[in-house]
C-alpha cells in the first residue's frame, strides 16, 4: 500500500435479502461513508430466484461498476490485500453483491469481475454483511493510515 491514498472510492452493496432490523454492520459503515461514497441497495427475495438476480444484474450494468460477487468459493485475501485490491480499483465505482441463501447461480458468476470469499465456510446473509463492512472498514483505515488494524 504505497503512495497517495485513495481519494473516494465509490462503493454500493447490493444484497438479496430484506432490510436488516438490527443492523451492526451499519457502525462501521458510518466510520467510511462521509469519506467514500457509499450506497446499499436491497433487494427482498422472491420465490423466484433468477427473478431477483436479474434485477441485481440490471443494478449493475446501470452503473457501469466493477461486480464484485461474494461466494465461498472465491478469491481469499488479507486485510492488506483486500485494501491494496480497493485501491487498485479507486477509479471505477465497485458493487459487492450479497447472494440469497441458496448462492449465486452461473450467470451472476459470469458476470462478476471477482469472485471474492470471506471464509469457506457458508455464512449466514447477516453475518457476511458485517464482515464485509467492517472489512471495507479496515482498508479504509489501512488506505488512511489510521490506528485500526494492528496485525
Amino acid at each position: 500500500m504505497e503512495g497517495k491514498p485513495p481519494r473516494g472510492m465509490k462503493l454500493t452493496i447490493i444484497s438479496i435479502a430484506k432490510i436488516p432490523k438490527n443492523d451492526l454492520a451499519r457502525e462501521y459503515i458510518r466510520r467510511f461513508e462521509s469519506s467514500w461514497a457509499f450506497e446499499e441497495l436491497f433487494i427482498k427475495p422472491s420465490q423466484n430466484k433468477v427473478l431477483d438476480e436479474q434485477r441485481l444484474l440490471k443494478t449493475i450494468d446501470k452503473k457501469n461498476a466493477f461486480f464484485v460477487a461474494l461466494d465461498e468459493k472465491g478469491n481469499n485475501f488479507t486485510s492488506i490485500a483486500f485494501a491494496d485490491f480497493l485501491k487498485a480499483h479507486e477509479e471505477t465505482p465497485i458493487i459487492f453483491g450479497i447472494g440469497g441463501a441458496d448462492g449465486w447461480d452461473e450467470q451472476v458468476k459470469t458476470r462478476a469481475n471477482c469472485l471474492l470469499s470471506l471464509s469457506q465456510m457458508t455464512l449466514p446473509h447477516a453475518l457476511a454483511r458485517l464482515f464485509l463492512c467492517e472489512q471495507l472498514y479496515r482498508a479504509y483505515t489501512l488506505l488512511k493510515n489510521l490506528p485500526y488494524h494492528r496485525a
